[in-house]
């Protein structure tokens, strides 16, 4: 299901962020010059955003590389020589849009979302506990489509797919797992 232009998905991974920050600065921009806070300042915190975005889905792109090019060697013929034709189930670029767009979920649903009236209908009403909520909701939705993307892009069982991106979720779950924790220690989980 790849595209067979292989610069098209990275180069689209590159610009999601953009208009998602551009969306995000809409919004900032008016409240910043309010409080006189140059909008400079909102443009560097937006560029470091954009400039970790880019470098941890590439990470994370790198990994799930390694697994495809590992679990689907090259074959050869028997003369040697290379098979004509064969191709990796996911290339990088393909893998790089992959994280991005799930990196880019994660973050508009910290943005946009907000889980007062679904957490309150689960019973939890503190305010830190919303915020883990979220957190949960970001983690599944975010390494959901991640896998769902890289089985249908690489045309592979989901299996194969939650497999490529071991790494990744286990990098996740310390990720949310230690900034959840810091919420519930705010909401007196551990008092």
């Amino acid at each position: 299901m790849q595209p067979k232009n292989s610069i098209l998905l990275p180069v689209a991974a590159l610009l999601m962020p953009v208009a998602l920050y551009l969306v995000v600065a809409s919004f900032v921009a008016p409240v910043l010059s309010s409080l006189q806070i140059s909008s400079d300042i909102l443009l560097g915190v937006l560029g470091f955003a954009y400039l970790l975005v880019i470098l941890y889905s590439n990470t994370e792109a790198k990994s799930q590389s390694k697994f495809f090019k590992k679990h689907f060697p090259e074959t050869e013929n028997v003369d040697g020589g290379e098979s004509e034709g064969y191709h990796l189930p996911l290339r990088r670029g393909t893998s790089f849009f992959i994280n991005v767009v799930g990196n880019v979920i994660a973050i508009a649903l910290w943005i946009f979302f907000f889980p007062d009236d679904f957490s309150e209908s689960i019973g939890v009403s503190n305010i830190w506990y919303q915020v883990v909520v979220l957190l949960l909701i970001m983690f599944l939705a975010s390494n959901i489509f991640r896998i769902i993307a890289t089985s249908m892009f690489a045309s592979v069982d989901y299996k194969t797919s939650m497999n490529s991106a071991k790494f990744i979720i286990a990098s996740d779950v310390f990720w949310y797992g230690l900034i959840g924790a810091y919420f519930l220690f705010l909401g007196g989980f551990f008092v």
